[in-house]
């Protein structure tokens, strides 16, 4: 709530677990410290993060719009037919969706802090236009 500076809701909160967009924060590569080359497998992330079992790897495998900053941003695409997933760069994100859930899996380092900033930046800009019109008007 202090980095957002909105209020949040717990995770379990979420009505259905599709149609969110979700930002994960999590240094997963560690200590590989770049993105891996080719797929992971369902099982290698769940041998990686056991803790995303149930409901990290489900809104995952879920929904179409999935990006992972872990240093950099990058775009999650799950392969159902395989049950695998793709870690490919990503540009900066644009938190713009209705539905939006930001999970962090561990303590939020400064770098998480200032890419959860930015991807609010466009939100705290719109609402500010908004009021200075509504003010003006």
């Amino acid at each position: 709530m202090q980095i957002v500076e909105e209020k949040v809701k717990p995770l379990n909160a979420l009505e259905t677990m599709s149609d969110v967009t979700v930002y994960i924060f999590d240094n997963l590569f560690e200590p590989l410290g770049r993105l891996p080359e080719g797929t992971w497998h369902f099982d290698t992330l769940m041998r990686r993060r056991p803790d995303w079992g149930c409901t990290i790897l489900e809104l995952m495998k879920k929904n179409e719009q999935v990006y992972l900053f872990c240093g950099e941003w990058c775009r999650v695409l799950y392969r159902p037919s395989l049950n695998d997933f793709r870690f490919v760069h990503s540009r900066d994100p644009i938190m713009d969706a209705n539905r939006t859930c930001l999970i962090a899996t561990q303590n939020i380092t400064y770098m998480m802090r200032e890419a959860v900033r930015d991807l609010r930046e466009p939100l705290g800009f719109g609402r500010a236009l908004a009021r200075r019109v509504m003010e003006a008007d």
